[in-house]
């Protein structure tokens, strides 16, 4: 029998759960040409609600249009990713008239098509050989979707994922250039969203910066615990599993609320012979999951941070508060400057957060892997 809990991977259909106060929310917005920039900490399914929208909760002729920024360095790579985009765009039309379609919007880009993995077609970009204008590229793309959907009175939404990268090309001002487009185009909604907070926090938030008010701002907080329950639970059971509300309670409170690690701790529960999921059970299969990280973990911790950034990430993996105590700082022997200064510069390579008054390590893998080891 396949295993219902995936954990590696964007899902949506019958592997999605919950969210549906936030779909509402989202796809109202989206709608009425609304921009949304969705933040949350890192593994809560930013992603695959955001597909989940895109496949089941748009009308079928709406143009949805998702771009990763994740991997591109200057303005070449970003439209590269923009053409990738379009050019795979989901709107039901033949491909005759997709690639016409396609062809007056993506102006100096050549289409290759090819089989992809799913049975479908996959659209390639290459952008024009001939001298690559950058700005010529960019104002002829954005006005040409935006007349295409107006012509033909369509409506359509742009998910920039990972879009803190743009802030990191010089280039161009291309956050002023996309702020200009973005006022115009009535036909579209933009929806922002990535992993670094801080960044998308001040290109939204400053005054200063071209992006300042441009769009609503939601926050995706955890799964509903008793919304989670209900989706693992009903998971078990094809397999003849019952676990309690009280259980489920242990794993939601290990994982910090993170969908994926729920996932795979139900995963490997799911996989356990037992029929009967209980504390003991999940507590082996999560050092089960820990041991198997030993290795890894046992060269990345040494290798990626200094000896002060080790100590302040196993304080944090003993406890959250009471960090500067005269306890803490004798037994780790560490000064309470050096100790503050370890902590910002964690902040700031995204190893750990704050919540409210209290720093946590992000990873939680790494951060069972640090509670396990014995100083």
């Amino acid at each position: 029998m396949k295993n219902p809990f995936v954990y590696n991977a964007i899902v949506t259909g019958d592997h999605f759960c919950g969210r549906s106060k936030y779909i509402q929310d989202i796809v109202g917005r989206i709608n009425n040409s609304v921009n949304i920039l969705l933040f949350s900490k890192r593994r809560y399914g930013k992603t695959s609600l955001l597909k989940e929208i895109f496949e089941s909760h748009l009308p079928k002729n709406f143009m949805k249009i998702y771009i990763d920024l994740f991997s591109i360095t200057d303005e070449t790579d970003f439209a590269k990713q923009v053409s990738i985009g379009i050019a795979n765009s989901d709107y039901k039309k033949d491909l005759t008239t997709r690639l016409k379609d396609l062809g007056n919007i993506l102006k100096n880009v050549r289409l290759s098509v090819s089989p992809d993995p799913s049975g479908g077609i996959s659209l390639t970009p290459t952008l024009d050989s001939g001298g690559f204008d950058f700005l010529v590229w960019f104002e002829n793309t954005f006005e040409n979707l935006n007349s295409f959907l107006k012509k033909n009175n369509m409506k359509g939404c742009i998910i920039f994922d990972e879009f803190q990268q743009i802030s990191s090309i010089k280039d161009h001002d291309l956050e002023a250039l996309l702020r200009g487009k973005v006022q115009q185009h009535n036909q579209l909604s933009y929806v922002f969203t990535g992993s670094k907070q801080h960044i998308l926090a001040n290109m939204f938030i400053n005054t200063s910066r071209p992006f300042y008010t441009l769009a609503d701002i939601i926050e995706l907080m955890p799964i509903d615990k008793h919304e989670f329950y209900d989706f693992v639970s009903a998971k078990f059971r094809i397999n003849n599993k019952h676990i309690s509300e009280t259980d489920f309670e242990l794993i939601y409170y290990l994982s910090f609320g993170e969908t994926r690690f729920i996932q795979k701790l139900c995963h490997y529960l799911f996989e356990n012979e037992s029929e009967e999921i209980n504390k003991e059970l999940i507590l082996c299969v999560l050092k089960d999951i820990t041991l198997s990280n030993d290795n890894f973990f046992r060269n990345y911790f040494p290798n990626s941070f200094t000896a002060a950034q080790r100590k302040a990430l196993l304080i944090l993996s003993q406890r959250s508060e009471n960090l500067f105590s005269r306890e803490i700082i004798s037994k780790y022997d560490i000064s309470t400057a050096t100790l503050q200064r370890a902590l910002k510069t964690l902040e700031e390579k995204l190893a750990i957060y704050k919540d409210g008054d209290q720093y946590k390590i992000y990873d939680v893998e790494f951060y069972h892997w640090l509670k396990s080891i014995k100083v």
